[in-house]
């Protein structure tokens, strides 16, 4: 009859008999094998008899099935066989002898004191296991790969007694060396003996290299002049990530150094495959964050922005719905571009939605299309923003501006990603994801009634507020050069700011913001006289703090007359002259103009263009 043992785990050394066709095993109570252990799924796996054999099966577990250390969906099964599941390991015995053999195998206590410890061997067993206990703390702190890697080949160099070691890893089907330790030499390896390693998952000791027919005469031997070499792997859960190899030039490796350098191997691999997942996953999010910085342009190194450049990396993978706040000018459109190129949906529509530019009364229709007939001009079926927008992203920017209908309905596409279009009855399924920016105060407007608070925390989900310019200074400088460099290749011009300009911009209190700051330096890179752009080519108007642009003088009280007589001149000296246009402009009689100019007594001064005339 045949049994399973279980040889790792809480339980070990229990043995099941295998007495009907399917055997379950989980952490179910009505699984016929229980395991008391989280890691193991509550219907793991199960043991099947077939013609032949038993067969394993995994149901489908979250930490999967392993057998011999290899994951499997069902594999055949032969006597001696480990089956992994979960923290726990168990052995098929396929007769009573190799039941008991591996139970007594299994429960035989050893204490390093006891009576079943030669004299002669104790000291260096105690060696051993503290060196092993040491290593596992030393590698433990490691922090990085490299570091672990570096650690093993060092620790493991003085403990087997090595004058050189090499941490490798296993990387696009080749061998790369990641550490070295011991003697300044070429410590040159056998690839040979690391295939024959790779081969066969197993640690590899050659006594006597020279004397091996196929090693003696590799260059790598000859060029190190090793005399002996032992090799371990680093596998994890059946993947091979590397290997350590040492080498003596004289003297040999003992066999229990196999055993030492195995067992340390099997320690750090386990950490070693932790810390390359998370590198991995660290360096993943350097590119993201590249890429969002390098497509979207969005410029700056402050802690603010880079605040903002992680919530991108972490927010685009999600799916969720995402409010972006900030005032006027701070580029929310960006950073929900940045989103959407960054997800899963960049190939799909990104499409924009300025929820205030957009008159009420055709807001819902453009937001979610129109039957044929729906209303007056309705003469053809039109497909709204959102079901142009199917599979990809939809940023409704200045979201606050939606009136009640709109808000209601796009409440519910967000819940049940569907709508009708104006005039029509069918439900229409989509799947977008909603970005909203607002730059007003949303509380505030739903203490006032005029938006709807389970809208609010619907779209609220993930929340980023991005800070004005005047709270990040130093971005100024580095934003500055990129709109002169953008702008000045654009027109095919070289263009730089003095240092005093540029004081100038970083000293300034940016109420606009970047757009302004993109403005100011396109006025300049026009403007400009000289290549070489100076305070007195920066337009900095003090918007905000009660004050005036620089070439403005400062405001006196005057009287209408003065005032129209002011505005009439600079339309007149904007059309150039053109009497005909200038009177078009100020919507009145060309007769009325020419009366105007001589009460101001400009007529003379204002002969203009003949086309006025």
């Amino acid at each position: 009859m045949a049994h399973v043992v279980i040889i790792e785990g809480v339980e070990r050394g229990k043995s099941f008999r295998l007495d009907a066709e399917r055997v379950a095993i989980g952490r179910d109570p009505e699984c016929d094998i229980v395991l008391a252990d989280q890691a193991v799924s509550r219907r793991h796996c199960e043991l099947r008899r077939e013609e032949g054999g038993w067969v394993v099966a995994d149901l489908g577990s979250s930490n999967h099935t392993f057998v011999n250390d290899a994951p499997v969906d069902s594999a055949r099964l032969k006597d001696g066989d480990r089956i992994g599941v979960g923290d726990c390991e168990l052995m098929l015995a396929m007769d009573e002898a190799r039941e008991e053999d591996l139970k007594t195998t299994i429960v035989k206590t050893f204490r390093l004191d006891g009576p079943d410890m030669p004299r002669e061997a104790e000291a260096p067993l105690r060696r051993k296991l503290s060196f092993l206990a040491s290593f596992a703390r030393t590698a433990e702190a490691a922090e990085t790969s490299a570091a672990l890697l570096e650690c093993c080949a060092r620790e493991l160099s003085v403990a087997l007694g090595a004058q050189w070691g090499v941490a490798l890893l296993w990387r696009d089907e080749a061998w790369k060396i990641a550490a070295r330790a011991g003697a300044r030499v070429k410590c040159a390896f056998s690839r040979t003996l690391l295939e024959m390693l790779r081969a066969q998952g197993e640690s590899i000791l050659c006594a006597d290299v020279g004397a091996d027919p196929a090693l003696g005469g590799r260059a790598s031997i000859v060029e190190s002049k090793a005399q002996a070499v032992l090799a371990a792997p680093l596998a994890s859960r059946g993947a091979l990530l590397g290997a350590l190899y040492f080498a003596r030039r004289e003297g040999q490796f003992a066999p229990e150094d196999v055993f030492l350098a195995s067992i340390a191997c099997n320690q750090a691999a386990v950490l070693l495959a932790r810390q390359l997942a998370q590198e991995a996953l660290e360096e993943d999010r350097r590119r993201l964050l590249d890429q969002i910085r390098e497509r979207q342009a969005i410029v700056g190194s402050s802690a603010p922005m880079r605040a903002v450049l992680e919530f991108i990396a972490r927010a685009a993978p999600a799916d969720a719905t995402v409010l972006v706040k900030g005032e006027t000018g701070t580029g929310k459109d960006l950073v929900a571009s940045a989103i959407h190129y960054s997800s899963a949906r960049a190939g799909k529509p990104f499409v924009q939605i300025n929820c205030a530019a957009i008159p009420e009364q055709l807001l819902e229709s453009e937001l979610f299309g129109h039957e044929r007939g729906a209303f007056t001009g309705a003469t053809a079926l039109k497909k709204g923003k959102f079901e142009a927008a199917d599979g990809g992203t939809v940023l409704l920017d200045e979201v606050g501006e939606l009136s009640p209908a709109c808000q209601a309905k796009v409440l519910r596409l967000i819940e049940e990603r569907r709508f009708e279009r104006v005039g029509g009855v069918e439900p229409i399924k989509v799947d977008v994801r909603i970005v909203a920016a607002t730059n007003r105060d949303l509380r505030q407007a739903i203490e006032s009634g005029k938006f709807r608070e389970d809208l609010y925390w619907r779209l609220d989900v993930l929340h980023v507020e991005l800070p004005p310019l005047r709270e990040r200074p130093e971005d100024v400088r580095c934003l500055a050069e990129f709109f002169l460099g953008t702008l000045a290749a654009a027109r095919g011009a070289a263009a730089a700011l003095t240092p005093a300009a540029l004081e100038a911009l970083e000293a300034y209190h940016w109420p606009g913001n970047v757009r302004q700051l993109k403005n100011v330096i396109e006025n300049a890179v026009i403007m400009a006289a000289a290549p070489l752009i100076d305070v007195k080519d920066l337009r900095l108007i003090d918007i905000g703090k009660g004050g005036r642009a620089r070439d403005e003088e400062p405001w006196k009280p005057r009287s209408m007359a003065e005032v129209e007589k002011d505005h009439v001149v600079r339309v007149l000296k904007w059309a150039r002259g053109n009497k005909k246009l200038a009177a078009e402009t100020l919507g009145i009689e060309r007769c009325t103009l020419y009366a105007r100019l001589r009460e101001y007594g400009l007529h003379k001064e204002a002969g203009g263009s003949k086309a006025g005339k």
